[in-house]
């Protein structure tokens, strides 16, 4: 959903709820090769990325055991009490966990799609270092740890990690039970809306 500002910091998680996740976090070997981001999205090639059982998200990444479920199980609790006390009634679409690499970025991109243009963006950063920037054209912010933040994701924006250290967000998108109904009736979350 288009902002008219970059950013907005929304509160945060318990301390509680990040140490849960860092727990949860540690049971994942985040450099193997299959949390490789979308291949097909070069933008996000050096990231890597588990993807959350949502009603957007592939049917292969629904259905997980061990420690990916643990993981999934988790995340998807933070992000149900971020929901439930920022946005209540709201619908959890899409929700991930994405990792950036020491010395990756993702590369500037806008996010097109109808469901990015309906629903709101939110960024949680789970661990991170001092040198990790989220950038929306050409202004620089460094996320806290546990804050939450909703972004806008509509126009262009990036991100690096020039630290030693990964960093790691919670990403969701949520949306209101009537653009839910609309997006399901006349089938409408995939249709790009914005030029690339």
């Amino acid at each position: 959903m288009l902002l008219d500002k970059d950013i907005i910091e929304l509160g945060s998680i318990s301390e509680e709820e990040l140490k849960t996740a860092i727990d949860a976090l540690e049971r994942i070997d985040w450099l193997n090769s299959k949390y490789d981001r979308h291949k097909w999205d070069p933008s996000l090639l050096e990231g890597r990325q588990l993807m959350f059982p949502c009603l957007l998200s592939p049917p292969n990444q629904r259905q997980y055991e061990g420690d990916e479920k643990y993981l999934s199980d988790v995340f998807m609790d933070i992000s149900s009490n971020i929901r439930d006390r920022i946005f209540p009634d709201w619908k959890i679409i899409r929700a991930e966990v994405a990792g950036l690499g020491s010395d990756k970025k993702v590369l500037p991109h806008k996010d097109i799609r109808w469901f990015h243009e309906h629903s709101k963006r939110i960024h949680v950063p789970i661990v991170t270092n001092d040198e990790c920037f989220n950038i929306f054209e050409d202004r620089e912010y460094h996320f806290v740890e546990a804050n939450i933040y909703e972004i806008n994701n509509r126009i262009v924006h990036c991100a690096r990690n020039s630290g030693k250290s990964l960093r790691i967000h919670l990403i969701m998108d949520v949306i209101s039970p009537e653009l839910y109904r609309e997006g399901i009736e006349d089938d409408k979350f995939f249709i790009i809306t914005q030029e690339p």
